[in-house]
């Protein structure tokens, strides 16, 4: 009995999700999930849809290192370690588009606002742009 799903073309495409599922792991692992120069938005966003149902920015940081609060909604030259969103003057926006805001308001309503399962999530969201853009290239051909 022959086995049709184990041809050349889907043993290709598992090697090659595992060669791009292998270094995320290591570097998620590694860094953990580290916050750039967007993500206070994202974050600030995602808060404010899973807690006050609101797509609203309104940023609150905490630097660990000297214990201080920096408020501000401009943020995006900064980088401190944590975001903690409050009654911080929330202010509607248009520079995000709410999609993936929502999606991690909803990962933050069920997990509690771990960032790990945000980093699971974007790594099984990237292997689905892989899977994507391999159907998408070999249905043009």
């Amino acid at each position: 009995m022959k086995i049709r799903f184990l041809n050349f073309e889907t043993i290709s495409l598992a090697i090659a999700l595992l060669i791009a599922l292998i270094p995320r792991i290591l570097v998620a692992d590694k860094y953990g999930a580290g916050i750039s120069n967007d993500s206070y938005e994202y974050l600030s966003l995602a808060h404010n849809i899973a807690e006050h149902s609101a797509f609203n920015i309104s940023i609150e940081l905490h630097n660990l290192k000297d214990n201080t609060w920096i408020r501000d909604s401009t943020i995006s030259q900064r980088k401190f370690p944590q975001v903690i969103n409050s009654n911080y003057p929330a202010k509607p926006t248009m520079f995000r588009t709410p999609g993936y805001p929502a999606l991690i308001g909803f990962l933050f309503k069920i997990t509690g606002e771990d960032y790990n399962y945000l980093i699971i999530i974007q790594i099984f969201l990237q292997l689905i742009t892989i899977l994507l853009l391999y159907y998408g290239v070999k249905n043009l051909s």
